[in-house]
């Protein structure tokens, strides 16, 4: 359950891929829950959240805690209006971006040094290191990248190099991923056919905003959204499945024309019935 450095692995044998897991199962639960409130019980919501949120602290996994906490703010702001919760969630991710925070300072404040591992923070991360030799390595194909699968080679290949920074593993962001596998081109590609499933799906529902933003922050530091046979990418699939053809609450004109239509075919059915 726990490897070195106490942070909580579960069966996914990595402690960033039960955060991952715990965050995207949490989304979809949240998604379930908003169209099918009496779906569960008092209990069984209590223990679904207990142990969400359990295993997401004990995965010690900040990135994910982060993105559950914009998700947060974000679905809170836009319940009040669309258009008002996207203009603000955008403000708040650009100052979060822009603003210099000391966020070690504000750890060893709340207490929150041992959790967020502060060490890491002083010292820059090993994802920053992985940032920046994958824009390093972005420079030498721009525009259309070398090909799938090349960012897990190339990081491969200067694994010992990387290590001794401080870094192991890939680029730890789907979008570098994506821009040094693919270029400029697939990465605005993939951006656009996101987007429009989260256009689509914010039609029916509030939550689809709220959503694209703790994905994007959640994939900002991990790479998962770029592959598609994971237990992590179909929760995104699931939850999109949800969002784009279920309508909670249609409108009454809808309702009502559904219903003239409905009516007439109802009553020549009985007719024919009788005949």
């Amino acid at each position: 359950m726990y490897n070195e450095g106490g942070r909580s692995s579960g069966a996914l044998g990595n402690p960033n891929g039960l955060g991952m897991f715990c965050f995207l199962f949490f989304l979809l639960y949240f998604t379930i829950r908003h169209y099918f409130p009496k779906l569960f019980s008092k209990k069984e919501n209590i223990i679904i959240l207990g142990l969400i949120f359990s295993s997401l602290l004990w995965s010690g996994s900040r990135g994910q805690t982060l993105a559950v906490l914009i998700f947060f703010v974000t679905q809170f702001l836009s319940k009040r209006g669309k258009t008002i919760g996207l203009l603000l969630s955008a403000v708040i991710g650009i100052m979060l971006v822009s603003i210099e925070i000391d966020i070690v300072a504000i750890a060893h404040t709340l207490g929150f040094e041992e959790y967020l591992r502060v060490e890491t923070l002083d010292a820059g991360g090993g994802r920053v290191v992985a940032r920046e030799f994958a824009w390093e390595q972005i420079q030498k194909n721009f525009w259309i990248g070398r090909g799938f699968s090349y960012t897990e080679w190339i990081y491969r290949q200067h694994f010992w190099e990387l290590s001794m920074l401080g870094h192991e593993g890939n680029a730890h962001n789907a979008f570098l991923t994506v821009w040094l596998d693919t270029g400029l081109i697939g990465l605005i590609l993939f951006i656009i056919a996101w987007g429009i499933l989260f256009l689509r799906a914010s039609r029916n529902s509030f939550l689809a905003f709220p959503i694209a933003f703790a994905l994007i922050a959640s994939n900002m530091v991990e790479s998962w959204l770029v592959a598609s046979l994971n237990p992590f990418t179909i929760q995104v699939l699931m939850i999109l499945t949800l969002l784009i053809y279920i309508v909670k609450d249609q409108p009454r004109s809808y309702l009502k024309v559904t219903q003239k239509n409905v009516l007439p075919l109802q009553l020549g059915q009985t007719h024919r019935q009788e005949r």
